[in-house]
Order: structure tokens, then C-alpha cells, then sequence
């Protein structure tokens, strides 16, 4: 897990800070849900505002499904926008609710709509066109979209890649992270 006081130095720098006390109940609250959830390489993805509540966002790595039949177009665990696995939370003194995977139908027709979240993860959507699902389903393609959209990599991160064949990119063994000075 991230030092998520060190972190958030980092967006203050930017202009975007949730307070020190805010800061230390939400990294205890990262640390008692990596423990009962067994999750690795947790870390706090961001919040999402809400017109009720907001949304508290982790993302992290899990081995196993929760869910048990799949549809053949969503993605396995593990792979493509599945990579990750997302946790939400109202409060960050409750316990965190594991959203679903992203499923092809759920992005394609977020794209389409605009839509204030409630805060409540069964909320119905309606929207012109319609959504196919609930509000947990919404917030999980636009994470997959943000998470897709935002994605940088230091200069010398990557690699080359040898076989023209390999669609993921090649990273570098040697690559050392620079610190938050550099």
C-alpha cells in the first residue's frame, strides 16, 4: 500500500487536498480493508461527488471472482479493463462494497449519456437513451473510462518492444521510479 500521507502532499502541491484528518482515517481505513478483504496493491483511486453521497473509490488487485457466471464479452478477472478490481464506500468508517466488472455494454452506453450519481449504488438510472443497468454499474464504466483516459508513464518506463507481435508494452527491469522531487 501507497504512504497516502505522502501522497496527498503530492495533490496538494496541485491544488486538491481532503485535510489531514481526512487523510488519516482514510488510510486506516485502506489498511482494515486490505486486511479483510485480502486484496493487494490497494490504493486510493479518488471521490467521486455525489447529490446525496459521495463516492470513495479504492483500486486494488484480487485473485479470485466474486462473480460466478461471467457473460462470454466482459473481460476475465485480471485482464484489460478487468485488470483492476474497485472498492466504494460512502463513509469511510463503513466497510467497502466491491463493484462489479466493467462489462463492453455498460461503457459504450455511458458514453452516450450524461447522468448525476445519487450516492447509492442501486439507484436506477433514467436516462435518455437508456443505461442497462444500475448506478453501481454507471460508476464502474466511468471509472474504467477515467482509469483508461488518465493513464501516464514516466519517461523510460517502457521499453522497445523486440516481437512487433506483443501488444503490451515491454517495462524496463532497470527503471527506478524518481521521487516526488524529481
Amino acid at each position: 500500500m501507497n504512504d497516502l500521507v505522502e501522497d496527498m502532499k503530492m495533490f496538494e502541491w496541485a491544488g486538491i487536498a481532503i485535510g489531514d484528518e481526512e487523510t488519516f482515517r482514510l488510510q486506516k481505513s485502506i489498511r482494515r480493508h486490505a486486511a479483510i478483504s485480502g486484496a493487494t496493491e490497494l490504493r486510493f483511486w479518488g471521490k467521486i461527488n455525489c447529490t446525496l453521497n459521495d463516492y470513495w473509490i479504492l483500486e486494488g488487485e484480487l485473485t479470485e471472482s466474486e462473480e460466478t457466471e461471467v457473460p462470454r464479452e466482459v473481460e476475465s478477472r485480471g485482464t484489460g479493463v478487468n485488470k483492476k478490481v474497485y472498492w466504494v464506500t460512502n463513509n469511510i468508517l463503513e466497510d467497502w462494497i466491491q463493484l462489479p466488472d466493467a462489462n463492453p455494454a455498460h461503457i459504450l452506453s455511458s458514453q452516450t449519456i450524461k447522468h448525476l450519481m445519487t450516492g447509492d449504488l442501486n439507484a436506477p438510472l433514467n436516462t435518455c437513451p437508456p443505461f442497462p443497468g444500475k448506478e453501481r454499474h454507471f460508476l464502474r464504466a466511468q471509472i474504467a473510462r477515467i482509469s483508461h483516459a488518465n493513464t501516464i508513464a514516466p519517461t523510460g518506463l517502457y521499453g522497445d518492444a523486440e516481437d512487433e507481435n506483443i501488444k503490451d508494452p515491454v517495462i524496463q527491469a532497470d527503471f527506478t521510479i524518481p521521487s516526488v522531487l524529481e
